[in-house]
């Protein structure tokens, strides 16, 4: 069916309401992403002229619009929008009433439990069983000479009485009156007690004349707090992740502050060899290696690549060696480092992450204020967004998640550094082979030989040297932001 006037309500507090309007149809067209569209089918009050639609989120105080009706409209629809986000899985009370003249003559009421995600469809099919009953009307006064006046007329069901009498009879020869019309408009109907009071859901459930908190009843379970229900927030109490939320405030979001997040990880380098190398003399006589003013002949420089060797030895005597030096030992990279790994981002983490509990519903009784749960911790009101607190209140900002964006480029590696030959000795044989270590020398040592000296003896290097080390990264593109911004305001 097609809503065929485009007059719009202005928004009030949490909703705006479209007008209702009448169609040809008997069917709405479905509900718009972030609204609730109700179908609203007059029924038998076709004579009704105005709509009153009152709707609340999560207990708060009903707002209600007054909706002109077309004459001789059956049926219409009534668009709610939600200025301040669409409550997706809060409960939604929405009251109709149907007014003629000003006066009320049927009255629909539901609950959409929890509110389908996207948008949601509401009936509301008047029958008879939904009249607002009043007193009926009085007769109609004679008109014809002789005519005796009508009867007086039923109570009427839909807040007036019915027709009056019929057409009296013929006296004098004038003809009766016409029948009265339609009586006066009844009076509300009494209040209906559903119980003890609930304190939390914007009604008097009692019919003691005081909703919610304002119902001495509610004291030991309810107070008020100084926020408004309508500024579009929730209201609630921030506790650790590892407390449980207060009795009353079953509504969970974790939130959390002070976001950061590093590079990308899981990059390492695999070394390539180190050498190590020195210079080696030897002396011909014992008196000459123990004179440290000499540094021998030199022979040849050595490095631990090499297998056992026996140098020319042109330094001895004979062949015969009577002291071997060795230079400080170097060692050399041989190659730069390997890449490996697959590199991811690093994790988001962040300085704080609490829990807020926030209350289901919230009721009224408190002027402009708020009727909630009686807990002792501080209370807090949590918007979406960034949010001015009233006065009086500590503002702190919250995000519920983070949007990642970044990927990781191929691992590299920086320049080797750090070998070193520490844990190597360079082992003396004799007689041109190593299997008979006669000397260990140190980087840097001199070793001498007492008496004859050794003959022609083969070096070898011993030891494995220290690898060096490189950094491991890799390249960061993309961003992280947080998403899910809130304002707490705390008292």
């Amino acid at each position: 069916m097609t809503v065929t006037s485009g007059r719009r309500a202005a928004a009030v507090g949490l909703f705006a309401l479209a007008t209702f309007a009448g169609a040809a149809c008997d069917q709405q067209a479905s509900c718009r992403p972030g609204t609730i569209f109700v179908r609203v089918d007059l029924g038998p009050f076709t004579t009704a002229d105005t709509a009153d639609v009152s709707v609340s989120v999560a207990g708060a105080t009903s707002l209600t619009t007054s909706l002109p009706l077309a004459a001789g409209a059956r049926a219409g629809g009534v668009e709610v929008v939600f200025p301040h986000g669409y409550p997706s899985g809060k409960a939604v009370d929405i009251r109709v009433t149907l007014k003629a003249n000003g006066t009320p003559v049927a009255e629909r009421h539901e609950t959409l439990g929890a509110l389908r995600s996207g948008c949601d469809v509401l009936d509301e099919m008047f029958t008879s069983s939904d009249a607002i009953t009043g007193a009926g009307g009085t007769g109609g006064s004679a008109t014809g000479a002789g005519g005796s006046g009508g009867a007086a007329g039923e109570a009427g069901t839909l807040g007036g009485g019915a027709t009056g009498g019929s057409v009296a009879g013929t006296s004098g020869g004038g003809r009766g009156g016409a029948g009265g019309t339609v009586g006066g408009s009844g009076g509300s109907g009494p209040c209906v007690s559903t119980g003890a009071e609930s304190c939390f859901n914007g009604r008097d459930d009692d019919c003691d004349g005081l909703p919610d908190c304002a119902d001495p009843d509610c004291a030991p379970v309810a107070q008020c707090v100084p926020f408004d229900p309508l500024a579009g927030g929730r209201i609630g109490v921030v506790v650790s992740t590892l407390t449980t939320c207060p009795i009353g405030y079953t509504d969970q979001f974790t939130i959390m502050s002070g976001m950061s997040a590093g590079g990308c990880s899981g990059c390492s380098c695999r070394p390539g060899a180190v050498t190590c190398s020195t210079n080696i003399s030897s002396f011909g006589s014992g008196a000459d290696c123990n004179n440290s003013g000499l540094t021998g002949r030199f022979e040849t420089t050595f490095s631990s690549t090499q297998p056992c060797t026996a140098p020319s030895w042109i330094g001895s005597t004979l062949g015969t060696i009577y002291g071997v030096q060795a230079t400080p030992f170097i060692a050399s990279p041989n190659g730069a480092c390997t890449p490996q790994g697959a590199p991811t981002p690093s994790a988001v983490s962040w300085a704080s992450t609490m829990r807020f509990c926030a209350a289901p519903m919230v009721g009224t009784g408190c002027g402009a204020q708020a009727c909630v749960p009686l807990i002792s911790p501080a209370k807090c009101a949590m918007y979406d967004g960034v949010q001015r607190c009233q006065p009086g209140a500590t503002s702190t900002s919250w995000n519920t998640g983070a949007s990642d964006s970044r990927t990781c480029g191929a691992c590299s590696c920086g320049s080797p550094t750090g070998g070193s030959c520490s844990g190597m000795v360079l082992n003396v044989g004799s007689d041109f082979a190593c299997m008979t270590v006669t000397a260990t020398l140190s980087s840097g040592q001199r070793r001498c030989y007492a008496g004859s000296g050794v003959n022609s003896p083969g070096v070898i290097f011993s030891g494995t040297p220290t690898q060096t080390t490189c950094s491991a990264s890799a390249p960061l593109s993309g961003s992280v932001m947080a998403t899910g911004s809130k304002t707490l305001c705390c008292m």
